[in-house]
């Protein structure tokens, strides 16, 4: 088994219920601090940014909520359901951070 396929590919773990309601808290700051993006960046700056954080937001949103499900079906489904929101987010954080720095 590949480093890949063991720490990308696989489903997180779930969170104790202390951990998952602190991401809850802390994943809509950070959905905030993403939708701020459109008062203070312009242009591509302002795209990346937003679908960045906002994306980041929605897969720890959907980790924590499946962290705090009764049934495992729908734990599971959820804790799956937040990997293509961390690869978006992985894709598009670097290139948010890079035109935040250095400019369009």
């Amino acid at each position: 088994m590949s480093w890949f396929s063991r720490n990308v590919t696989n489903i997180p773990a779930p969170m104790s219920p202390r951990v998952a309601k602190i991401f809850i808290a802390l994943s809509l700051f950070t959905l905030a601090l993403g939708f701020s993006a459109v008062f203070i960046y312009d242009g591509m700056t302002r795209f990346f940014y937003v679908v960045a954080f906002s994306a980041m937001s929605i897969a720890n949103l959907l980790w924590a909520a499946g962290s705090l499900q009764r049934d495992p079906a729908r734990s599971l489904q959820l804790r799956a359901a937040m990997r293509p929101f961390a690869f978006l987010m992985l894709a598009t954080l670097p290139v948010a951070a890079w035109l935040v720095l250095f400019g369009q």
